[in-house]
């Protein structure tokens, strides 16, 4: 399969449809040796205009100190196979639209090859995060809290979706996020959502085969491949519920994302205190 004049494999053109963003392929001097049409669109280029010409025709004049910032990280070959990000920072078209955009980079440059993988991304995890604390400062419903908690984790470009589970009786019930209801609704068997509400920790799952087959078989029907679940509890209480994530590609998760996950976490708990019995 053909994607930006480059042959590919059945796994990057999965990732290329799903990633919540534009992503490309530059060298080291920043031209764009492939990419999607999704990042094409966000600087209103078509994919044959885009692939060939430069990133710097695109980084809005003001944002240039971060992007340089980023990409002297990204080609430290200290960072190999790992991804940084995200950076915020904005690009334009020829049109002159500006738009706002995460930057989260991976280095797969080599010696005499490979390119550094970028992606764009018009969410912020930080600014979402920070929305969600304002709504609960504000006395917002839980449920809008949650919603933006989830929506929020959405901006890493490995995380597909997130779930924000109360406990209800002991038993876990779906409060937000973009999930099969199958996979969430408990008829599936042993969940480790209700785990970390039962046990009051952290369920990490780095690949499908640490689920229950159940679940396992409706998560990579899904597109998930790996599950991370967060207990929502204030200080030492018992949890309240939990927060779910459900990743795009198998793995522990990095230092940056448990951060996110667990500052997500802990803002829920907080508006759990204040919210009201009707919700």
């Amino acid at each position: 399969m053909e994607e930006g004049g480059r042959r590919q494999a059945p796994d990057e053109r999965w990732l290329l449809d799903h990633l919540p963003g534009g992503v490309m392929a530059i060298d080291d001097t920043g031209l764009i040796v492939a990419a999607s049409a999704r990042a094409a669109a966000l600087v209103s280029r078509t994919l044959d205009e885009f692939v060939g010409s430069s990133i710097l025709e695109y980084v809005d004049p003001d944002a240039v100190w971060a992007y340089a910032a980023a990409m002297t990280a990204a080609i430290d070959s200290t960072f190999e196979d790992t991804y940084g990000g995200p950076v915020r920072i904005a690009v334009s078209g020829p049109d002159g639209r500006k738009v706002a955009a995460d930057l989260w980079s991976s280095n797969q440059l080599r010696a005499g090859g490979g390119a550094l993988v970028l992606l764009l991304t018009e969410q912020t995890v930080a600014l979402g995060i920070a929305e969600a604390v304002a709504l609960a400062g504000e006395g917002a419903p839980y449920a809008d809290v949650a919603t933006m908690a989830a929506v929020a984790l959405g901006g890493f470009p490995v995380i597909a979706d997130a779930a924000v589970f109360d406990a209800v009786a002991g038993n876990p019930v779906l409060v937000a996020g973009n999930v099969p209801v199958s996979l969430v609704d408990g008829t599936a068997g042993d969940d480790p959502w209700r785990r970390a509400i039962d046990e009051g920790r952290r369920v990490l799952c780095a690949s499908l085969d640490d689920l229950p087959p159940a679940i396992a078989e409706l998560a990579g029907a899904a597109g998930y491949r790996a599950l991370w679940v967060e207990p929502v509890a204030m200080g030492g209480g018992p949890p309240t519920g939990a927060l779910a994530v459900f990743r795009r590609l198998a793995g522990d998760p990095t230092s940056n994302e448990l951060a996110n996950v667990h500052h997500a976490a802990s803002v829920l708990a907080l508006a759990n205190v204040t919210r009201s019995p009707a919700g």
